[in-house]
């Protein structure tokens, strides 16, 4: 019958103030931006359970929407469209993120996804937070505390934890992504394969960020997305190719190759094609990286 149906309630806050009322006075929050993961869910809408969320839509508050940056750091809120960020940031974005943005799919699917909602999502179902995590990018979380209402800039990479997975503070909201684009950051590469929605066991993504030099990288920092397990990244994992100079020999990439698919291996479990990817990309970086040594000009190459 339709009168067992149960709704969950429903905001709309058309501000910051008004959404710190909701949150300190509600409970079991489900944050709805461009509501596409939501409704795939079962029983998201109506519920026949007892335990409801209380859906906050967050389209409606103006700060979410907005684009700032300076010479330091581009900031966008989290309701920022995907599309949105190519076409009104697309020359300050770091190569990385918009090459990233722009292998997910056409404007159909940029239009409605959100930069706040591709890092929130339980599933990793875009590369982004991984590009991200590279980029050493922050995001400003609001959260409820002793029934008041708080927020603080935190970097990605300190909410990830060791399963590979962004974990939100319970009840937070991303109002907020903060990128730094004065690094010297003139070498970026990122490769992408699979469906990560449709076949999740088999995508794979590598974003590759350093500071290229002469002969050598510094300020390196990769991250290797699973989609069906986690974000690969790690200090050990930056240093692979820190600590070595260009030109590689042959036997030095075979051990930068066996360093990176044991570093993999320790947390997650890669199937063989997978790491077949992941070699031939690094293969192609390293590759890339000679010849730019080589190109040098004698007299510095020596």
């Amino acid at each position: 019958m339709q009168g067992s149906l149960k709704s969950p309630k429903y905001h709309r806050p058309v501000s910051y103030s008004a959404f710190s009322e909701i949150i300190s006075s509600e409970k079991n929050i489900r944050y709805w931006a461009g509501g596409t993961y939501l409704t795939t869910r079962p029983n998201a809408y109506p519920s026949r359970t007892g335990n409801l969320d209380t859906i906050v839509y967050l389209g409606d508050i103006p700060d979410l929407h907005r684009f700032q940056r300076n010479d330091r750091i581009a900031e966008f809120g989290s309701m920022v469209s995907l599309f949105e960020m190519v076409n009104s940031a697309r020359n300050v974005l770091p190569k990385v993120l918009l090459d990233n943005i722009l292998s997910i799919g056409s404007s159909l699917i940029t239009k409605r996804a959100t930069i706040g909602g591709s890092i929130c999502l339980p599933d990793l179902t875009t590369s982004i937070p991984g590009t991200l995590i590279s980029l050493g990018a922050s995001i400003e979380v609001r959260y409820k505390r002793r029934k008041r209402s708080h927020y603080r800039w935190i970097p990605i990479s300190r909410l990830t934890e060791k399963n590979g997975r962004i974990q939100i503070p319970m009840g937070g909201m991303v109002s907020g992504i903060r990128i730094n684009i004065a690094d010297n950051l003139n070498y970026q590469r990122f490769f992408s394969t699979g469906n990560m929605i449709l076949d999740p066991e088999n995508a794979l993504s590598l974003s590759f960020v350093g500071s290229w030099d002469v002969d050598y990288l510094s300020n390196v920092h990769i991250a290797i997305t699973l989609p069906s397990q986690g974000i690969c990244f790690s200090r050990d994992l930056d240093n692979v190719f820190t600590s070595v100079r260009f030109p590689l020999r042959d036997e030095q990439f075979s051990s930068i190759e066996a360093l990176v698919h044991s570093l993999l291996g320790s947390s997650f479990q890669p199937t063989p094609l997978q790491s077949a990817i992941v070699s031939s990309w690094f293969q192609e970086i390293s590759e890339e990286l000679n010849q730019m040594a080589v190109a040098l000009p004698i007299e510095e190459n020596n």
